[in-house]
């Protein structure tokens, strides 16, 4: 997978240009200020040799300039905030868009706890090299040279010492910053694997344990959370002691200005400019040590969202001059469109005529329904709707050509008006609404809820499956799409029931392709009927499907 063809969002660009321009200005004032608080601190060492009385203005610009370095350093770390979060929004968004255009097959592929990592703790990751390291290393970028220069200009011979250590310290840090990226690595690791472990049983640990499997699930947890914990100390010590490199250098530094003003006889006032110029070098180290920290870190986390964004979209088929299946207005035509090694000959199936797909297990029926609905892309060839590639239609001309009613019915933490008009494109007026749901059977939950405006939870918890099923046969009905799919309707009416459906496949009157694995059980009901049969010899070869007219 090559990952330098997927471009993540530029981290400058927009209104984060002129949040850096703020962190930069900052950052100078900073600068600025802390030199006024060096000179101002020698006038007040050289009363103290003079045995004057207590130098009241430069305490006093002392006093003022610290105060203003402390607002512009939270004005600083809140612009900071604002930069990473801002960043972060902008991938987040673009990741979810990702992730709505993959197939289900490639979407499988992904353990649910993984991609809420990603949402989570990688991009908290990328704030933080964004949000805090980057301004951190401006700033330093901005004070350091100035601090030595400021140096150079109170004591050449100690601003060659304090280059010289700076130099030995980058190159130091340099070099231990080589295992910070692995440490980093194990722990994001180690704990995405806990949180797909935990959050796949999470839901289910009540039948877990009836099961007798609590003691063993236990047993596990702990297993991942030790060795999460071995990883995560031992990043701690590669980290900190990374991080404590700064302090050697300062002290260092420290050392060597002490006997360098011993050897040539500095006053008490020039030595204590010297060491408090010196002790504005501690912040600028720490944050170049955070930043090639953060940084590591965001490495990690930027190539795990890349490999996210290098996983095939339904909207990325392949090229081809064949046009192998239309969809052209009321009308199915299919030439020869392969699915899940399933050959589709001749069809016809107008938008006044409802048509069964039958097959066993694994013929292709919900590979066939996903993919006229978008969600999945032919293994070879492309789909055509109304003369124009499926994958460019909007989200909006799709909503109104598909309803889908499968195993996996949409249901958010909303009113119960809002559930049952989720994707519906067209207005609907409430004695709409209100006649939908006597004829598939709500009007119970409806009561039970206390009216439309009742409150369902997420993923309908408070909802029996039943009625998940009839919010799922109501919604298609309101949607007035073009075609109705249905993803095995024998589970549908076991789950539901046969009024509901069966008002369903009377009342529409737009085109239903529905699939079942047993024929004879609903051929009176649909004007055709297609047969599907399981591949039995070569993968080369593929099944026809059979058009059996009723």
């Amino acid at each position: 997978m090559l990952f330098k063809k997927i471009a993540l969002p530029p981290v400058f660009s927009q209104d984060r240009r002129l949040m850096l321009l703020g962190i930069v200005f900052c950052a100078l004032l900073q600068g600025g200020l802390a030199i006024v608080i060096a000179f101002q601190t020698r006038e007040v060492f050289a009363a103290f040799s003079s045995h004057q009385g207590v130098p009241s203005f430069p305490l006093v610009i002392i006093l003022t300039a610290g105060l203003l370095i402390l607002v512009l350093r939270v004005f600083e770390l809140a612009l900071g905030d604002m930069l990473g979060y801002d960043y972060v929004k902008t991938l987040r968004v673009k990741l979810f868009n990702h992730i709505s255009r993959l197939s289900t097959d490639n979407l499988q592929k992904h353990k649910q706890g993984s991609l809420q990592i990603r949402f989570v703790g990688d991009l908290s990751a990328m704030q933080n090299w964004v949000g805090q390291a980057i301004p951190g290393l401006i700033s330093a970028i901005i004070l350091m040279p100035g601090l030595l220069y400021l140096l150079y200009w109170l004591h050449p011979t100690m601003a060659m010492v304090g280059i010289l250590l700076t130099i030995a310290c980058i190159l130091i840090m340099h070099i231990l910053a080589s295992g910070l990226k692995d440490v980093h690595q194990d722990v994001r690791s180690k704990r995405g694997g806990l949180a797909s472990f935990v959050s796949a049983r999470l839901t289910k640990a009540p039948l877990l344990r009836v099961m007798g499997l609590r003691a063993k699930l236990c047993d596990q947890i702990l297993l991942k959370s030790n060795k999460l914990q071995r990883s995560a100390v031992k990043k701690s010590v590669i980290v900190n002691s990374f991080k404590g490199v700064p302090d050697m250098f300062l002290q260092a530094l420290y050392l060597s200005c002490i006997i360098l003003a011993f050897h040539f006889q500095l006053s008490a006032a020039e030595a204590a400019v010297i060491l408090a110029v010196i002790a504005i070098f501690h912040q600028p180290f720490k944050n170049v040590a955070d930043f090639w920290d953060k940084r590591n870190a965001y490495l990690v986390s930027r190539n795990k969202c890349i490999q996210l964004l290098s996983t095939r979209t339904v909207s990325r088929g392949r090229k081809t001059n064949m046009k192998q299946a239309e969809i052209d207005n009321v009308r199915i035509k299919a030439k020869q469109l392969v699915l899940n090694n399933i050959a589709l000959p001749d069809t016809d199936i107008s938008a006044s005529e409802h048509s069964l797909i039958s097959g066993p297990n694994g013929s292709g029926k919900s590979a066939f329904l996903k993919t006229l609905l978008g969600i999945n892309a032919p293994q070879r060839g492309n789909l055509f709707i109304d003369d124009a590639p499926a994958a460019l239609l909007t989200e909006t001309s799709r909503r109104r050509l598909f309803a889908f009613i499968g195993d996996d019915t949409p249901i958010y933490s909303a009113s119960l008006k809002n559930n049952l008009l989720l994707g519906v494109s067209r207005r609907t007026d409430t004695a709409v609404v209100d006649r939908a749901i006597s004829h598939f059977g709500l009007s119970v939950l409806v009561e039970r809820l206390g009216g439309l405006k009742g409150q369902v939870n997420e993923n309908g918890n408070n909802l029996s499956k039943s009625e998940i099923a009839r919010i799922a046969c109501c919604r298609a009905w309101l949607s007035s799409a073009r075609f109705i799919l249905i993803d095995d309707i024998d589970s549908l009416v076991a789950i539901a029931d046969e009024y509901a459906v069966n008002h369903l496949l009377s009342k529409a009157n737009t085109c239903v392709i529905a699939c079942s694995k047993h024929q004879k059980k609903w051929q009176p009901m649909f004007s055709n009927v297609y047969s599907l049969s399981p591949p039995m010899v070569p993968k080369k070869k593929v099944t026809e499907l059979r058009q059996q007219h009723c």
